[in-house]
C-alpha cells in the first residue's frame, strides 16, 4: 500500500519478496520496463527518500519478519531473489562501493521506485495470498 493508516500484522518476509516479484511481473505485462539507473541514484534517492518517510511516519510500513527457519522457505526466498536480482541487474550501473550491499536491495529499490511512478500493486485478499503462494512454493524447480 501507499498511505499511512495502521500497519497490518507482521509480514515474513519470503512473502514480502515473492509479492514484489508479482507486483513486479505485473508491471512487466503492461509493457513498464524499469530505466536505467545507477547505484548512487537508488540509494542517495530512493532509498534516502524511504527512510525519511519512515522517520516522519514511523508506522507507515509493516513490520517484516525473518521468515521461520525451513530449509524450503530458504530455497524459495533464494529462488525468489534469483528472479528478482537477474531481470533487474540490467537495469543498474552499480557504483564499485555499491558491491558491498546485499544483492537484493538495489533492485527492490528498482520496483519500489516503479511502483511509486506507475502505483502499487492491489492487493489481493489474505486466502488469495496464500494460495498464489502455495502454487508459487509448488512450482519452484
Amino acid at each position: 500500500g501507499g498511505g499511512g493508516g495502521q500497519p497490518g500484522p507482521p509480514v515474513p518476509v519470503h512473502e514480502v519478496i515473492y509479492f514484489t516479484w508479482k507486483g513486479y511481473q505485473g508491471l512487466e505485462r503492461r509493457g513498464v520496463l524499469p530505466r536505467r539507473t545507477s547505484s548512487q541514484f537508488l540509494t542517495s534517492v530512493v532509498l534516502r527518500g524511504l527512510l525519511v518517510k519512515q522517520q516522519m511516519v514511523p508506522d507507515s510500513w509493516p513490520e517484516v519478519l525473518v521468515s521461520e527457519h525451513s530449509p524450503r522457505l530458504q530455497r524459495f526466498c533464494q529462488h525468489i531473489t534469483h528472479l528478482l536480482t537477474s531481470a533487474l541487474r540490467p537495469f543498474i550501473d552499480v557504483a564499485a562501493e555499491a558491491t558491498i550491499l546485499p544483492p537484493i536491495l538495489l533492485p527492490l529499490l528498482v520496483i519500489i521506485e516503479l511502483f511509486h511512478q506507475y502505483g502499487w500493486p492491489t492487493q489481493a485478499s489474505e486466502p488469495e495470498q496464500q494460495a498464489a503462494l502455495a502454487a508459487a512454493m509448488a512450482a519452484m524447480p
